[in-house]
């Protein structure tokens, strides 16, 4: 049995405030009735109790540092004379919504278009021996050497693409390796962490994280924190997806995907304490990425050092990561762009993905053959 969704009581608490007889009490929040709240708390029993998990994806390691690696289909072979496109996931979640299940894997998807893909895995950095690294040694050391590793293989420049918090450590890292870069593309890729819509940064910034953090009582954000954050942004939309799924037909391949979703979303590690400690005092307090002032091991991040192919893709009602705080990076980089009318995690996986996220992410890829 599934202890999840993570943390269960603040899913329950949120059913609670949403319901009707509240109304009184919250007369400003999304209602909702008793018999919505009771198919809601079925949606999570059946989720709990769901017999189905995810098939590991059989991948071959071709890098790996400390407990980073990058990987590909194991069963498939480098396709000679194609292009290569390294995939970069968050932090705070694992790799694996990019290769989440066989027949929804952009991982795979690439391969069929002939592209050689790779996908970066960063561990838990908590439970790796990882656990003190800092944000310096992470990219410039850590991502830049990936980057650097899947360009010797490869014989040439590569492609890279980051989603969400991977695209802002891709960005860290072009002082340093923007030589082995062909192109780029960002996934719903934060920029600018004072954005008036950017939800999560401000829960962070009036959280009490950072004066843990100057008090010297901090240890990282732990992922119970991490999910609260999330699940609180949209809290009608975070149960309302139980009820959705307590309609599905529960042997559907679109109720395996649900359980395989939720299950990556409930699995997200911790931020250990320096890295913790640089989101917070660098980008969320401090917005230094947008003002030109983010340092990595003594040298700014400058977006002049950017390839000259970049396509961001982002969307209209994403609530993790809000329209306003990509599109300042995308004004001033003028590069192609895609915005979508859908969810931060309906980027990659939802209906419509394969079609509008992963063929134009291919075809870019494509499209910079000849440069």
């Amino acid at each position: 049995m599934r202890k999840g969704p993570h943390p269960l009581p603040v899913h329950l608490g949120m059913i609670a405030a949403n319901m009707s007889d509240m109304n009184s009490l919250v007369p400003k929040r999304a209602k909702i009735s008793h018999d919505q709240a009771v198919e809601m708390i079925r949606g999570i029993q059946l989720y709990q109790n769901h017999p189905y998990k995810a098939p590991k994806p059989q991948r071959e390691v071709v890098w790996q540092k400390g407990g980073m690696t990058i990987s590909k289909p194991y069963d498939v072979d480098i396709i000679q004379n194609a292009q290569s496109l390294l995939i970069v996931p968050s932090l705070i979640n694992g790799s694996e919504i990019l290769d989440i299940t066989p027949d929804q894997s952009f991982l795979n998807y690439c391969y069929k278009r002939a592209i050689n893909a790779y996908l970066f895995d960063w561990g838990d950095l908590a439970k790796s021996g990882d656990d003190n690294i800092t944000m310096d040694e992470l990219v410039t050391d850590r991502l830049v050497d990936g980057i650097r590793g899947v360009s010797n293989i490869a014989g040439a420049t590569i492609n890279v693409m980051g989603y969400c918090m991977g695209g802002t450590l891709i960005l860290g890292s072009i002082a340093f390796a923007s030589s082995y870069m062909r192109s780029m593309t960002l996934v719903a890729t934060p920029w600018d962490f004072h954005a008036p819509s950017f939800d999560f940064a401000k829960q962070v910034r009036v959280s009490r994280l950072p004066q843990n953090v100057m008090g010297g009582g901090f240890d990282g954000i732990s992922s119970t924190v991490l999910q609260s954050f999330f699940a609180a942004i949209d809290s009608q939309a975070s149960v309302q997806k139980f009820a959705d799924f307590a309609r599905m037909d529960q042997d559907s391949e679109r109720a395996k995907l649900f359980i395989a979703v939720e299950d990556w979303i409930n699995g997200g590690g911790a931020l250990p304490q320096n890295i913790a400690q640089h989101c917070i005092h660098e980008w969320f307090e401090n917005n230094k990425p947008l003002k030109g002032e983010w340092v990595l091991n003594r040298k700014k991040v400058n977006l002049k050092r950017l390839p000259e192919n970049i396509l961001s893709i982002y969307s209209s009602r994403d609530k993790i990561v809000p329209m306003d705080a990509v599109e300042p990076f995308v004004k001033v980089t003028n590069g192609n762009k895609i915005i979508l009318d859908c969810g931060h995690v309906g980027l990659m996986v939802g209906r419509n993905a394969r079609e509008k996220v992963w063929k134009p992410i291919c075809d870019f890829v494509q499209k910079n053959n000849s440069l």
